[in-house]
C-alpha cells in the first residue's frame, strides 16, 4: 500500500558518510537562478534517491514496496501485494543502511495505494469510459502514455492528487490491474492521516487509517458512471444527462469559482433514475473488489495471536467509525 515517499534526512546523514560506507557514487547537477548557480548532488541507493540540495537540505524519494521487491529478488516493480509487515521490514532494512531514525526522519510526501484486479474488465476502459470525476473535480490530466502506464488519469486538490492508470500494461501482466492511489501535497494532510515521521508508516493504526481512507475516496468520492448505464427520465433529465455523464463538463467547470455549480450538477445527476444491465455496475464491481483487496492490507496489519473478527467486516466497521480527512 505504501509507495512512493519524500523523507528529510537532513542531519542524519553526509555525503562523505554514504560515500564512504555503501560505496555509492554521486552525480552532480548544476543549475541557475537569475545569475546565481548551484549545485546539487544525488546518488541511486537500491532505487531510494538520495539529494544533496543546494540550500542545505538532504532528501530521500522513492518507491518503499519497489525498494522492497529488489531486495527481496522480486524484482523493479509495485503490482504486487505490499503486506504490512513487508512495509515495516522495508522500512527498518532502509534505515539500518543508511543509518537514520526512523522516528527523526520527517515525511514531506508519500503515496498510499492499491493495485485492484479487475477481472474480465478493461482497466484501460474504465478510466476512458466510465471515470467522471472526483470529488466533484474534473481531470486535470487524461494522458495516453504507451509503453508506460496506457492511459493515466489524475485529479489534483489542495491537499493531495488521485491518481487512476492501467498497472497491468505499465508491467506487461496479462491480468487486468487498476491502479488507484493517493499522494499527498501537504505536511498538514499527512498530519491528519497520522503520519509525522517515518516511523508513523510503522503502526498499525496508522495503516488501518489510511486503507479506509482508500476505500472512502474511491466509494464517495469517485463519480463512476457505466457507459452501459440506461437513464428514465423526463425529457429535460434526459438532456442534462447527455452533458453532466461526461467527463468534459467536469473538466470544463473547474476552478473554485465553480464549485457551487458543480455541486448543484451532481445533485441534478443524483436525481435521475438509473439502471444497468447485467446487474452490476462497472463501479459496483470494482468497489467490491477494492474492498476485498483492502480486507487483504487490514488483515496483514492484525495481530497474529487476536481473536479479530473478520477482516472485512472489521474494516467495514473501521470504515463507519472513522470520518477520516
Amino acid at each position: 500500500m505504501i509507495d512512493w515517499v519524500r523523507l528529510d534526512l537532513t542531519g542524519q546523514v553526509t555525503k562523505d558518510q554514504l560515500e564512504k560506507e555503501l560505496k555509492v557514487e554521486f552525480q552532480l547537477r548544476t543549475f541557475h537562478s537569475g545569475n546565481q548557480y548551484f549545485e546539487e548532488w544525488s546518488a541511486d541507493i537500491l532505487g531510494m534517491k538520495v539529494i544533496f540540495k543546494h540550500h542545505g537540505k538532504i532528501l530521500l524519494e522513492g518507491s518503499i514496496h519497489k525498494f522492497w521487491n529488489r531486495t527481496k529478488g522480486h524484482g523493479d516493480q509495485n503490482w504486487n501485494l505490499f503486506r504490512f509487515q513487508d512495509c515495516v521490514d522495508a522500512i527498518t532494512m532502509l534505515s539500518d543502511t543508511l543509518g537514520i531514525d526512523p522516528k527523526n526522519t520527517t515525511v514531506r510526501q508519500f503515496e498510499y495505494g492499491i493495485n485492484i484486479p479487475l477481472g474480465r474488465l478493461s482497466a484501460t476502459r474504465f478510466i476512458e469510459e466510465a471515470l467522471v470525476c472526483h470529488q466533484n473535480k474534473g481531470f486535470d490530466s487524461r494522458l495516453i502514455r504507451p509503453g508506460e502506464v496506457g492511459v493515466y488519469a489524475d485529479f489534483v486538490h489542495a491537499d493531495f492528487y488521485i491518481k487512476v492508470y492501467d498497472k497491468g500494461i505499465q508491467y506487461r501482466r496479462p491480468d487486468q490491474i487498476l491502479r488507484f492511489e493517493v499522494k499527498t501535497r501537504r505536511s498538514e494532510f499527512n498530519e491528519r492521516l497520522g503520519v509525522f515521521h517515518l516511523s508513523d508508516l510503522m503502526d498499525r493504526e496508522v495503516w488501518f487509517t489510511l486503507v479506509s481512507n482508500l476505500t472512502k475516496r474511491f466509494e464517495s468520492d469517485l463519480l463512476v458512471i457505466d457507459p452501459r448505464t440506461s437513464w428514465t427520465g423526463t425529457p429535460q433529465q434526459l438532456v442534462n444527462v447527455q452533458l453532466l455523464a461526461t467527463s468534459g463538463f467536469w473538466e470544463s467547470m473547474s476552478g473554485q469559482a465553480n464549485k457551487r455549480n458543480r455541486q448543484r450538477a451532481r445533485k441534478v445527476l443524483s436525481n435521475i433514475d438509473q439502471s444497468v444491465q447485467p446487474l452490476f455496475s462497472w463501479h459496483e464491481k470494482s468497489l467490491h473488489l477494492l474492498k476485498r483487496e483492502c480486507a487483504k492490507l487490514y488483515q496483514t496489519a492484525l495481530l497474529p495471536e487476536s481473536a479479530e473478527p473478520e477482516p472485512m467486516r472489521r474494516l467495514s466497521t473501521y470504515i463507519q467509525e472513522k470520518d477520516g480527512p
